[in-house]
């Protein structure tokens, strides 16, 4: 790429060249606003493009709604190309909540513009602390469950006018007023207010107040907090709901949205227990989507597995980031857009291995593959899918090692059939036909300490994961051989106590040098 243009576009292709040095790379910007944006994601499809990646958010896009840039990811996707977003760099700095009258406000033309109440319980607080840090930059979006008028031709808009105001500490200095930023009229048009604010000091505490000017109260609001970094230092002290910031058209249906963790912090580098760690500040999912993109309200508000995949950052460009962290020459990139380009570079080598495959068997191809990753936001060990690292860490070695399509949506989940408490056994096969000698002569099960709980007492003490290992007869590519499986004194007798029929675990198929050739999750069924 040419030096002349050191942007992120720049370090997404060079880190997409990374991971599939033979693919065709083309570029369109994302800048122009909106719709600039959706004809570009028309236009890459137009030109051949089978795998489309971005790491941008429009602050105005729909929360509750598919606006343009999302129908434009709809559509692509319909003609066979598998599109990928970063899922942006804001954790859970989400407030969420239906309007709660206070019966406090201004007169203004004879009638009450009335305040929300931030608190949930039986007193009344009009004004929620949040803390900005001197120097840092404050990005404040607010919105509410009423359609927009731009997602369609002819849409009916906002019905009500809201408008949100930051101020100081004790909520009777406005830096922003009503007709400037937060504070525009929505009848019939976007349900959206955004608030850009730059802290010069010395005060560190703000207020948020919320005020319903016109029409009919939400039953639902947000407000997003994005920061201008990825320090987090920006936090809501007070009513904070931890809600999900990964919004628009990376919540699209017909989109992969991606989280990002470390490089240092996944399994080829030692973590332990040999989990991934999610990035603190990858933003979080499970904002629900609630009307149609004409702005009909769904029946049943849709909450989409959002995002889907982790991938790694803070790796190598040859411009881009602040730090040199190995001291190898080159600038480390931090950020859900860093990950992101390695799910699109292994979508491509998906695709150029079985051209025939859809987005949507792509998709659930990496889903497949991923190793499950937990969200520390959570108490307990989330099997399976979570609105924090999705499905788990990206895999390519054994994306790339799966048959064809048809693809499975959800990974097959081995059981270990146990006919007593303390000897199990299960087949595994080997079918990764680029590992040469034998599939491996270890295992690795690995159950969540948590996972061991009944009524919230922890039965079992110790690390947050019990590893065992398992005896297995060299398995020759492409044969299946048995596996033994002999289960702690622990386990056994977390068994007896709670008469469980199964638990939930990871299984890493290892090589004979100890390398991690496989991990899959697993359920220890228990007869």
């Amino acid at each position: 790429m040419l030096s002349a243009f050191p942007d992120e576009g720049r370090a997404l292709a060079e880190i997409v060249h990374d991971v599939a040095p033979g693919a065709a790379i083309a570029f369109h910007t994302a800048d122009g606003g909106q719709a600039n944006l959706a004809q570009g994601i028309v236009d890459l499809a137009n030109a051949g493009a089978k795998v489309i990646t971005d790491d941008i958010i429009y602050f105005a896009e729909p929360m509750f709604q598919d606006g343009i840039v999302a129908q434009a990811v709809d559509q692509v996707n319909a003609r066979g190309v598998s599109y990928f977003s970063a899922a942006q760099n804001d954790g859970r700095r989400s407030y969420e909540s239906p309007f709660r009258p206070s019966g406090f406000g201004f007169d203004f033309g004879g009638k009450l513009r009335e305040f929300h109440d931030f608190d949930p319980g039986p007193d009344i607080d009009t004004c929620q602390q949040i803390t900005v840090p001197v120097g840092e930059g404050l990005n404040l979006v607010f919105q509410w469950d009423q359609p927009f008028a731009s997602a369609t031709i002819g849409g009916a808009g906002s019905q009500s006018d809201m408008d949100i105001l930051l101020t100081n500490a004790a909520c009777t200095v406005f830096f922003n007023d009503r007709g400037g930023q937060g504070g525009e009229n929505n009848l019939g048009n976007d349900p959206v207010e955004v608030v850009q604010f730059s802290n010069e000091g010395p005060a560190t505490t703000f207020g948020l107040i919320i005020i319903r000017f016109d029409g009919p109260a939400p039953g639902l609001m947000k407000t997003v907090l994005l920061d201008r970094s990825r320090a987090a230092q920006i936090t809501i002290d007070e009513f904070d709901t931890r809600s999900g910031t990964s919004y628009g058209h990376l919540n699209a249906q017909g989109g992969l949205g991606v989280g990002a963790a470390f490089y240092r912090e996944t399994p080829a580098f030692g973590t332990t227990p040999p989990v991934p760690r999610i990035q603190a500040f990858s933003s979080a999912g499970g904002v629900p989507t609630l009307f149609d993109a004409a702005g009909n309200r769904l029946p049943v508000p849709q909450f989409r597995q959002q995002p889907a995949l982790v991938a790694p950052d803070g790796v190598n460009t040859t411009f881009l980031g602040p730090i040199d962290v190995e001291g190898d020459g080159f600038p480390n990139f931090f950020g859900t857009s860093a990950a992101v380009p390695h799910a699109a570079g292994v979508a491509a080598l998906l695709k150029g291995l079985n051209p025939a495959a859809s987005p949507d068997q792509i998709y659930a191809n990496l889903k497949a593959a991923a190793i499950d990753m937990d969200d520390p936001d959570i108490p307990g060990f989330q099997t399976g899918f979570d609105f924090r690292s999705g499905f788990g860490l990206i895999q390519a070695d054994v994306a790339l090692g799966a048959p064809p399509p048809p693809f499975e949506a959800e990974p097959a989940r081995p059981r270990f059939n146990c006919r007593s408490a303390a000897r199990c056994r299960v087949p595994v096969s080997c079918n990764l036909a680029q590992i040469a000698g034998n599939c491996g002569n270890r295992i690795d099960v690995l159950v969540p300490s948590r996972a061991l709980r009944t009524a919230g007492e922890a039965l079992v003490k110790g690390p947050r994961q019990i590893q065992f290992g398992a005896s297995v007869t060299n398995v020759p590519p492409g044969a299946t051989g048995n596996v033994r499986l002999t289960l702690p004194k622990r386990i056994r007798s977390f068994v007896r106590k709670t008469q469980k029929k199964s638990i939930r675990g990871v299984m890493q198929i290892r090589s004979a040098g100890g390398t991690a050739i496989e991990t899959r999750p697993i359920r220890i069924r228990l007869k």
